[in-house]
């Protein structure tokens, strides 16, 4: 990025005052007070404006709602654009700072109004701490702290910070609020102590809680137990009497049972004379056998008659089609219709590769436009190829319609469109025979076949058919034969069942003396119930009985326990409001440490990100660009800067004897501070020509650490193609710099 120039409408005492800039070194002389500072300061203003803090403001406006207006020029890849930007208070409603970015190109607004994002892609904090450097004179550069300051810059691109030192102490604060593996820590032991409060607290709200309903409870259970017993007599008796009447109803089923098993064994020796054939009765599996191919067998016959009546149908409109027109005039409408049909082919063939030349054309001038010649030369030669075959086949296409032409003309059609109709129906009619030939065809097949299945399958029933000594030759005496064997398994199969289920109900006569009938019958008259119970109330009868009996006794036992436990509690217990104040208190303490943590670890790692970034990517060529810098700075007297994985600076001089900066002295400290500054701000802007402002940085440096540094830099400003503005009161400086380079020179 270049600036070509601005012009102040007011900021900090400066009217109406534009300034031209040119790439390289600027130089930009003038007294004390004469406004360099200022001059910087709005070009920081044009990108950034005013911070939130009012003294900058007040700086330069002379008051917290003073006003500060002006444009700037540049260009950059992106092309030529201006910066518009105005703070005052303006009238009621109107915002206090306005900022617009015009596109030279096209004279117009662009979207965004933020142009430091835009142009530079950096903060104002890091573009103060990078590529605007002030006066130098203000730090004292013979002391440590510009050897910490060099350090800090280069692991976390800000002086002022010591990103190791930073991150070991959040570490350290973190071990103790934290501890190692997350126990031992002011947290853990925090947690520790809420678990025990909750503990505490649970205890005493249950404890109290459990006194109270104690005492009611047990009330409650003594009743509970004195009505389950009047309920539990009342459904004993219920079931009891009911218990007796089915008893003697069971017996008198089993007397008839009896009979019942008697008369069913009579049915089954029956069924066997009547049905046994060969030695064979029919079983399950023998009738579901016949079931099964009489079914198959029926439904072959029934595909069968569905494809004889297609066939039908289809012989049918065969026969009532008329017949194609025959002999010349056949083979005239065949070769018209031929001729149609390759027109048809050729031109689809046409448009396809038509198709396919303007697409590998349209890939060709992509590939030319970006560059790429060989895949253009590529894609445009099959280009041209698509499109000869595209016109082969419009040949193609032509000579057909000829063709077809010749045709109309041989026989003087003087209709043209009447021929056309007698060869579109020609065409139909014979296509349409030949499908009902080949679907008369199939059908033929389809039928054969299944009259071979239908054969094969009865065949097959009248094999299984004569083990029971039955005949089967077609389907109805096959479904007969069927019917037959599951109607003699079936009832042979219900009397067995039958007299299976006889002779149980018939085995209770046996297990009953006469005593214990005539015990039933008493128990019947004097239990005072009126009614046998239905299936539905015994078994609710039932459940009561057991639930009645075992609350009765759970009831019994929790009332003992309850004693035991209500004398337990009134022993010992808690204020539950005391601890809820004491857990409240202890809570927060928590949350408070754990915010903190968090903060500080989040602070930890992004610090630690940073140097790690700064160590591995920025560092290397920071040094290797400052080590070209610094030696053309010193006139050759010292030839590299290194720095190790602690950020540590050291120097080695033409003999191979390394430094530390403490041992320079104090205008080569300076130097190799600004070595590393110029190559860090180089780095951080992603290598892209920086802009770099030095207001009085080189003020106190003697003429020959001067003359390096002006060298320097303006190699530097070559090489980087980068943009430099030098803000100066000694006119000496510019003496000497156009003894070593051209440059713009601007009195102020």
């Amino acid at each position: 990025m270049i600036i070509e120039g601005f012009t102040i409408g007011y900021f900090g005492g400066i009217e109406k005052r534009t300034i031209d800039l040119s790439s390289g070194i600027t130089v930009i002389c003038g007294n004390n007070e004469s406004g360099k500072s200022r001059i910087a300061g709005f070009i920081k203003f044009m990108f950034y404006g005013f911070s939130g803090d009012p003294e900058e403001r007040i700086r330069y406006t002379g008051s917290e709602n003073g006003r500060a207006s002006g444009t700037l020029d540049l260009s950059c890849p992106k092309g030529r654009f201006r910066i518009v930007r105005s703070v005052g208070a303006g009238g009621k409603g109107a915002p206090d700072e306005s900022v617009t970015v015009i596109d030279l190109s096209i004279n117009s607004p662009i979207r965004g109004n933020d142009p430091a994002a835009m142009f530079l892609g950096v903060s104002k904090e890091l573009f103060e701490r990078s590529a605007f450097m002030m006066q130098l004179q203000k730090r004292a550069v013979d002391s440590e702290q510009l050897c910490m300051a060099v350090e800090n810059m280069l692991s976390s691109a800000d002086e002022s910070i010591n990103a190791q030192k930073s991150a070991d102490l959040l570490t350290e604060e973190l071990i103790a609020l934290e501890g190692v593996d997350g126990a031992s820590g002011a947290i853990a032991a925090c947690e520790t102590e809420c678990a025990e409060y909750e503990k505490r607290l649970t205890k005493a709200l249950e404890d109290k809680e459990t006194c109270r309903r104690l005492i009611e409870s047990e009330k409650e259970n003594g009743k509970k137990i004195e009505s389950n017993e009047k309920e539990l007599t009342v459904c004993q008796k219920s079931v009891d009497h009911t218990d007796a009447l089915r008893r003697l109803e069971k017996l008198k089923t089993a007397r008839e049972a009896l009979k019942e098993k008697d008369a069913s064994e009579e049915r089954i020796l029956r069924l066997k004379d009547t049905y046994t054939k060969n030695g064979f009765y029919p079983d399950r599996a023998y009738a579901k056998d016949l079931s099964e191919l009489s079914a198959r067998c029926q439904n072959s016959f029934d595909a069968l008659s569905e494809m004889s009546e297609q066939k039908k149908k289809a012989d049918g409109e065969l026969a009532s089609l008329p017949e194609p027109a025959k002999g010349k005039q056949g083979r005239l409408l065949d070769a018209i219709g031929d001729c149609r049909k390759k027109e048809a082919a050729n031109k689809t063939r046409f448009i396809v590769f038509l198709s396919a030349a303007f697409l590998t054309l349209a890939l060709a001038i992509v590939f030319f436009v970006s560059g790429k010649i060989l895949p253009g030369v590529f894609f445009a030669v099959g280009a041209l190829l698509c499109a000869g075959i595209s016109v082969f086949f419009l040949i193609r296409t032509g000579k057909a319609k000829e063709e077809e032409t010749e045709l109309f003309e041989s026989v003087g059609a003087k209709s043209r469109e009447q021929l056309s109709d007698a060869v579109e129906k020609h065409a139909a009619l014979l296509s349409r025979r030949e499908t009902l030939k080949e679907q008369s065809q199939e059908l033929d097949r389809r039928i054969a076949k299944e009259r071979d299945n239908q054969e094969s399958l009865i065949k097959e029933a009248a094999a299984l058919a004569a083990r029971w000594g039955k005949p089967v030759n077609d389907p109805e005496s096959l479904e007969k034969t069927a019917r037959m064997a599951q109607s003699a398994y079936e009832e042979l199969s219900d009397a067995e069942a039958t007299a299976d289920k006889a002779k149980l109900q018939s085995e209770i006569l046996g297990q009953t003396s006469g005593e214990e009938v005539k015990e039933l019958i008493n128990l019947i008259k004097t239990d005072g119930v009126k009614e046998e119970l239905s299936q539905e109330a015994y078994k609710n009868c039932q459940m009561k009985i057991k639930f009645y009996t075992q609350t009765i006794d759970g009831l019994r036992k929790r009332v003992a326990l309850q004693k035991e436990q209500l004398e337990r509690l009134e022993k010992c217990a808690e204020d539950p409001e005391t601890l809820k104040e004491e857990l409240s208190e202890m809570k927060n303490k928590h949350e408070t440490l754990k915010r903190e943590a968090f903060v500080k670890r989040s602070a930890r790692d992004a610090i630690l990100e940073t140097i790690a970034y700064m160590r591995d990517a920025i560092l290397p060529e920071v040094t290797k660009q400052a080590s070209a810098f610094f030696c053309q700075a010193t006139n050759g007297a010292y030839t590299s800067v290194e720095a190790g994985g602690d950020f540590r600076i050291r120097v080695k001089d033409a003999q191979g004897r390394e430094f530390s900066p403490l041992q320079l002295s104090g205008g080569t400290a300076e130097l190799l501070y600004v070595s590393l500054r110029l190559s860090l701000t180089f780095m951080l802007f992603g290598g892209e020509p920086t802009l770099s402002v030095f207001d009085e940085s080189f003020a106190h440096l003697d003429d020959l650490r001067k003359a390096g540094a002006f060298m320097a830099l303006a190699e530097h400003a070559k090489e980087k193609r980068g943009q430099i503005i030098l803000l100066t009161c000694h006119k000496r400086d510019a003496a000497l710099l156009e003894r070593i380079t051209s440059f713009q020179k601007i009195e102020l």
